[in-house]
């Protein structure tokens, strides 16, 4: 039944995430066409913004049962996981309209995991407005993200206080 419930509950955020990939592959070369470009940035970077909640939603259930019953090794999966469901398009996204001036898929993936995670080194930056826009997003993607997941972690340690009064 409640893998029944997940499944009616998790099709609209994969529906989004998939549209999201597909309009990230589809889209233009920034090289290319500049205004379909950042268009097609920003329509992945909504569509991105619109499935974390629908995601969060789908997952809420099985994220309040395992804080309920102090499952801390079930919330940080759930972290990793959902961190790494969201740092694969955001990363095509970088890479494709070349935000950062790398080529490389190993420092565009670097760059977004270190603004989705709000650490920000600096030792790669954005070059243009269209960057600057794409690490601002990502950056409020992963403090919305830490925010939710510290709110599990703590019900989970209500939870586990109140079962050992």
């Amino acid at each position: 039944m409640a893998l029944k419930h997940l499944y009616a509950v998790g099709k609209p955020p994969m529906v989004v995430y998939l549209i999201t990939l597909l309009v990230i592959v589809v889209a233009p070369d920034k090289h290319t066409h500049n205004g379909w470009s950042l268009a097609a940035m920003l329509l992945g970077l909504g569509l991105m913004t619109l499935m974390y909640p629908l995601m969060l939603r789908a997952l809420s259930g099985w994220l309040e049962r395992a804080s309920s019953q102090g499952g801390y090794v079930s919330l940080w999966m759930a972290y990793l996981f959902t961190s790494l469901l969201f740092q694969q398009p955001l990363w095509l996204i970088c890479q494709k309209f070349a935000l950062i001036g790398s080529a490389s898929a190993l420092d565009n993936a670097y760059f977004t995991l270190i603004t989705f995670l709000t650490i920000g080194y600096g030792d790669l930056v954005p070059h243009d407005s269209d960057g600057r826009v794409f690490s601002m997003t990502v950056g409020l993607l992963g403090a919305a993200h830490n925010i939710c997941f510290v709110s599990y972690l703590l019900a989970a340690g209500r939870a586990t206080n109140g079962a050992k009064a």
